[in-house]
């Protein structure tokens, strides 16, 4: 049986309620409206003089990056799912928060006019790459899914091969109840963040639908699930 968690709550004050080195892989993917991610400031609005790039304003996604090195546990994985857009700002908050940058996995979903969407799969490490880096094979071609964030071919075999059984697995953003899925169904536990309600009622219904999948609701923070650090623990 799978055990899963769901907080309504905004990826970056959820990820700074997770304990230290908890997590035994990380998975979201950033919507195509994902903006902006980048944009100019000025001290004269009137004037592009003295002017600089701000990274992801309002959207504190260097935060998040520093939070997930934190509850990642030693040699294990965080993959993100982006566009062509995303993709450099991204590489940058992950190597910057200490994550090594793994190998860029291409995934080429194509519909049934046999159009081609093109998205990219970071793979970030908390730890010494491996060798078998060299050997990972990075050009997928898969069928497009309605409505599905994370394609089903391209994380099942990943989440295989970086977890075990019974591993934790999270995604701050949750886009929707893919990975989550994917996740509960190969004996791992889940747990995830969404901060809009509708979504986050949506997410645990159809959680809840999932066969030999359990739903760990939250004790209250005056009971014994608070650590000496005031971070509350996953059951």
């Amino acid at each position: 049986m799978s055990t899963f968690q769901l907080r309504q709550q905004a990826a970056l004050p959820w990820l700074q309620n997770l304990g230290q080195q908890t997590v035994a892989l990380a998975a979201f993917c950033l919507a195509d409206n994902h903006q902006p991610l980048a944009s100019y400031r000025s001290h004269n609005p009137g004037s592009n003089h003295n002017a600089w790039l701000e990274l992801c304003p309002s959207k504190h996604i260097n935060s998040v990056f520093t939070e997930l090195y934190r509850v990642m546990q030693w040699d294990k994985e965080c993959l993100i799912l982006c566009n062509a857009t995303q993709l450099g700002i991204m590489q940058l908050f992950g190597q910057a928060a200490g994550f090594r940058l793994g190998p860029l996995r291409v995934a080429q979903l194509q519909n049934r006019r046999g159009n081609l969407s093109q998205y990219y799969l970071l793979h970030f490490r908390k730890g010494r790459p491996p060798a078998s880096w060299r050997q990972q094979q990075q050009l997928f071609q898969l069928p497009y899914q309605a409505d599905v964030a994370m394609p089903q071919q391209l994380f099942e075999s990943l989440l295989e091969q970086f977890t075990q059984p019974n591993d934790l697995v999270i995604d701050p953003f949750m886009l929707d109840g893919s990975i989550a899925s994917y996740t509960l169904q190969q004996q791992r536990r889940f747990a995830g963040a969404q901060a809009d309600s509708d979504k986050f009622d949506l997410l645990k219904r159809q959680l809840n639908a999932l066969p030999d999948a359990t739903e760990l609701m939250r004790q209250s923070i005056s009971d014994n699930n608070e650590n000496s650090t005031g971070q509350i623990q996953l059951l």
